[in-house]
């Protein structure tokens, strides 16, 4: 599960999927991500979804 600090997670679990928050939603909590990083969690988040490998997905 990708995260920043102590634990605050990057995706969140909705219905039975998981989601991205959103990159203004993150910038409004002082997290200024590059969009190639933003992109990486949104790929991390569709990927645990459809229950795909991720470890290719680690920085």
């Amino acid at each position: 599960m990708p995260t920043i600090g102590v634990g605050f997670t990057l995706i969140n679990k909705v219905k039975n999927k998981w989601e991205a928050y959103d990159i203004d939603y993150l910038k409004s909590r002082g997290m200024n991500l590059s969009h190639e990083q933003y992109n990486i969690i949104v790929d991390y988040a569709k990927s645990k979804s459809n229950y795909r490998d991720t470890s290719h997905l680690k920085q």
